[in-house]
């Protein structure tokens, strides 16, 4: 199905670009826009970039970029389509009712169909709970543990019921495909070879979300432990991965920001207790080891982080190593020990949340506080080696802090926490973590030396082009059939000033790419893409078609993306600087001055490209004389051109465009308006 453009328009204005984004990335106010850390590449200083006005994100670090859609198609992985059903969905925008042929349901890419298999599922499973018979002990379990009905229904519990085929049933019936079923682990393949079987069955079921609120996995609970284990997970699919996930922060989230901190629990009880008593900002690890990814999930969210483990041995020992893990990721973790035979899901039913609040106002250590006193608890400090022994344990942990400036104060607070014991100056300690930091770094670094070394080794140069097309003896303007290879001279960043030039016609429209296009053709652009965009817009400009940004945001593909790339700049001046710009005349930029010195720069390199490229072919042994003597001539009319260029001041290289007064900007500041165009 096609949907209209103007539905598309709609959902366009409707969708703000940073409340979408900010379901995946923390976003903090700068300049214009807003800055986070990428979530498309792992980054500890922000180089993503959202800038409301335009409705588009770059990421300046790995060059991922777009509007609102490419931002939903990149992070859930799913189509064009299904993005735009996504954010019609959320901002209320009506789209016109599609057929559900086979043919449709053919096209529909692979992990939309994932997607929708577990949401069927999780629904499935709601209403089994609600009215199926054999439910009724998950109803009277629920009911036991305090649960409400809304409660249940937020968090959208579930029950398999446990007949081997009962979901696989209704699922085919409703038209989604067995492999499909295999492919999300809603379904299994049975041991005797032939058929599939119910993954879940007799048990109380937990839909996992992930921060889209989209249904990725499930857990299940079983009502008999004698018959296996407690909770079984969804195995690993490809949305589904336990070490990448946390249990409600898709319902946590927001709060999270709110608050400024989010606290993890170990449960998922835990977390639906707590949110039903008012304290929201919870989320669970879902009975895995606290990982990497998830921490990073978090943290782009808040870099506070309250830990509540269970006071057992196993509880703290994952605590520790959550610990040590959150400071290498640079969040500020902190602990909460309730009373003993406590968890969050009993506690905060006794409780209440004003109990809960108060007990973690009063109780909340920070980690060297807490390691302290485990080290106490356990007789550790009470022998002159093992207080030796801890102290390192800490300075080791301390040198995991990357912000020089947290390590400071962390090492400050070790040393007043620990003075009583150890005695001496603050100096000590500091070089002992300035020390292992030391090591740190070098065993990273011999780390990384050991991967390269086993990666692939290349033969550098072992593609060369086959030599340019030739270039007419003309001067400038140079053939524009002259393009050279992007092999001769490999780019890992876009140039910059193609951007510019770019942005130059966008901005000001169809008078600037005729204009360029006077002396500059699209195979003087190094880039292919930008070289391809070049190319349309002359197009445009020679049908006397509209050249702006909003009708280009409009283009499917990759082109919201290209215009993210071009618009998007890494560093942008304030509000207040902005608004003073356009008030002071001096400020204004003379876009005709921009476009020469911009030309000036892309010529010059495109020259330069060129003679590198004369020069690969002429050292070939078996080139042809004529061919040679081509070549030669070219490479000397190339180098006049590059030294007129050289020589020459920018706003004298190329010609005024009619209309265009230098003396204009000097006395009352830019105003050009091109002439109007004759008719065809």
């Amino acid at each position: 199905m096609r949907i209209p453009e103007h539905k598309l328009d709609e959902i366009r204005q409707a969708a703000d670009i940073v409340e979408v984004v900010a379901d995946v990335v923390s976003l903090k106010k700068s300049g214009q826009g807003f800055t986070g850390l990428c979530p498309f590449h792992n980054e500890k200083t922000p180089s993503f970039r959202v800038n409301p006005d335009m409705g588009i994100f770059k990421c300046f670090g790995c060059g991922e970029g777009g509007d609102a859609f490419s931002f939903v198609m990149k992070t859930e992985h799913v189509s064009f389509m299904e993005a735009v059903r996504s954010l019609a969905e959320r901002y209320n925008v009506d789209l016109p009712e599609e057929d559900s042929t086979p043919e449709q349901a053919e096209r529909a890419t692979r992990f939309e169909k994932l997607y929708e298999a577990l949401r069927f599922a999780a629904n499935w499973y709601y209403q089994q709970l609600k009215h199926h018979e054999e439910a009724e002990k998950a109803r009277v379990y629920l009911q036991k543990r305090g649960f409400t009905i809304e409660t249940i229904r937020v968090f959208g519990l579930g029950y398999a019921p446990p007949s081997g085929q009962a979901l696989l049933d209704a699922a085919v019936q409703e038209g989604i495909d067995e492999s499909i079923l295999l492919d999300t682990d809603l379904v299994k393949p049975s041991s005797k070879g032939e058929g599939v079987y119910d993954s879940f069955r007799d048990r109380l079921m937990f839909p996992i979300l992930n921060p889209s609120a989209r249904v990725i996995g499930f857990a299940g609970r079983t009502f008999d432990e004698n018959k296996g284990p407690k909770y079984v997970n969804s195995a690993q699919t490809d949305v589904y991965n336990k070490s990448q996930v946390l249990y409600g922060i898709h319902l946590a989230k927001s709060v999270i920001r709110q608050e400024k901190q989010v606290i993890l629990v170990e449960g998922y009880t835990d977390v639906m207790s707590l949110a039903q008593h008012g304290v929201k900002n919870v989320v669970a690890n879902s009975g895995t080891a606290l990982t990497r990814e998830q921490l990073e999930l978090l943290k782009r969210y808040s870099n506070r982080l309250l830990m509540i483990y269970d006071a057992d041995a196993a509880g703290q020992k994952a605590m520790v190593r959550g610990i040590e893990l959150a400071l290498e990721m640079g969040l500020e973790p902190e602990t909460l020990q309730l009373p003993e035979g406590e968890d969050p899901d009993s506690f905060v039913k006794e409780q209440g949340q004003e109990g809960f609040i108060e007990h973690k106002r009063k109780n909340t250590e920070d980690y060297i506080t807490y390691l302290l006193r485990l080290a106490e608890e356990s007789g550790r400090l009470t022998s002159m080696h093992e207080r030796v022994h801890v102290i390192e344990e800490l300075v080791e942990l301390l040198a995991a802090i990357p912000d020089p400036v947290a390590r400071q104060v962390a090492t400050q607070q070790l040393h007043q926490s620990t003075h009583k014991f150890r005695g001496g100056s603050d100096r000590e300690l500091h070089a002992a973590v300035d020390a292992s930091v030391a090591k740190r770094q070098q065993r990273n670094k011999l780390r990384q030396t050991r991967t390269e070394d086993s990666g692939p080794r290349t033969v550098s140069g072992a593609s060369q082009a086959e030599g340019p097309p030739p270039i007419q003896d003309e001067g400038l303007p140079l053939d524009p059939s002259a393009e050279i290879s992007d092999s001769v001279t490999p780019s890992k960043r876009r140039p910059e000033y193609e951007r510019r030039l770019l942005k130059l016609c966008l901005e000001h429209g169809a008078w600037m790419v005729d204009y360029i296009y006077q002396y500059v053709y699209p195979s003087f652009l190094e880039d292919s893409q930008y070289r391809e965009f070049f190319e349309l817009l002359v197009e445009r400009a020679k049908r006397q078609e509209p050249i702006d940004r909003s009708t280009f945001r409009a283009f499917p593909s990759s082109t919201p993306e290209l215009l993210a790339t071009i618009f998007m700049e890494k560093h942008t001046p304030g509000s207040r600087m902005s608004e003073r710009m356009k008030q002071n005349r001096f400020d204004q930029v003379d876009e005709v001055m921009e476009a020469k010195s911009t030309m000036k720069v892309l010529v010059t390199h495109y020259l330069q490209r060129l003679k590198a490229s004369i020069t690969t072919e002429m050292s070939e042994d078996k080139l042809p004389d004529t061919r040679r003597q081509e070549l030669v001539t070219m490479m000397r009319e190339a180098q006049k051109q590059l030294n007129t260029l050289q020589s020459t001041a920018a706003e004298h290289c190329f010609e005024n465009p009619a209309g265009y007064d230098p003396e204009q900007k000097r006395k009352e500041g830019f105003s050009y308006t091109p002439k109007p165009r004759k008719s065809s």
